[in-house]
């Protein structure tokens, strides 16, 4: 997340992350690609600032978490 919210990790840095936390867990994985960079990404980019205020800090916390549905046609 850039800030204020957080601090931007390269692409890269994150994957690898992911991927390291994924050989040893793939629910733990899945829960943080899921969290972070789908539910409190899409907030940043498309959220009024007032959005942003109510449910960034919390998320990147994971003091609370969202859900994000997807569906397949």
């Amino acid at each position: 997340m850039p800030a204020p919210y957080g601090k931007e990790l390269p692409l890269l840095i994150q994957g690898l992350l992911v991927a390291t936390i994924a050989s040893h867990d793939v629910g733990i994985s899945t829960f943080l690609f899921l969290q972070l960079p789908l539910s409190a990404r899409t907030i940043s980019l498309l959220g009024s600032e007032e959005q942003k205020k109510k449910y960034l800090p919390d998320l990147i916390s994971l003091e609370k978490i969202c859900g994000w549905a997807l569906t397949e046609r």
